[in-house]
């Protein structure tokens, strides 16, 4: 089958080679896709047998202090998501202070191949600014869905709010 051109983008019968190729002006590989569907090349940098990340879910909202009060769990995946490794991203920032003795927690939930499991990210502090981050490796096993659950420390807050980016990618 015969190479086509368009543009910088190159595409090819997979001859042990990458089925498409997006090149710069000079001619070098940017970024490539083998037959298999799996990228090669990314950003230039060579990524043969790793793989890629697939994003599955995401939110990106801001929380109020009502919600945190409430710690109602939030499905992530649902309960037939398919069995495999997966990786949960949060990136939380403070953008309005809480009150009182109280500080943000995101507790993910999710059950693995032996039990239930969760692991809490807390604020560590109540100021406006506040960054709280965490990554967590998981085993996801088809049955129970993976949660996030907002909620707070100490006593009930009456102000705050936090700017909220989660992010689960299956890996295998």
């Amino acid at each position: 089958m015969p190479t086509t051109n368009a543009a910088h983008a190159k595409v090819q019968y997979d001859a042990g080679n990458d089925f498409l190729q997006y090149t710069d002006d000079g001619g070098n590989v940017l970024f490539g896709i083998n037959s298999k569907g799996s990228i090669s090349i990314s950003g230039g940098v060579a990524g043969v047998g790793l793989g890629s990340p697939l994003l599955v879910a995401s939110v990106s909202a801001s929380l109020g202090y009502a919600v945190f009060n409430t710690a109602a769990a939030v499905n992530l995946l649902p309960t037939t998501a398919p069995t495999g490794t997966y990786r949960i991203s949060l990136y939380m920032v403070t953008t309005t202070a809480f009150t009182g003795a109280t500080e943000e927690v995101i507790t993910f939930g999710w059950t693995d191949d032996d039990q239930a499991q969760t692991v809490a990210y807390t604020s560590g502090a109540e100021a406006a600014g506040t960054i709280t981050i965490g990554s967590q490796l998981v085993r996801f096993v088809t049955g129970a869905a993976l949660t996030y659950t907002p909620s707070k420390t100490g006593s009930t807050a009456t102000a705050g709010a936090a700017a909220v980016s989660i992010t689960v990618e299956r890996l295998i």
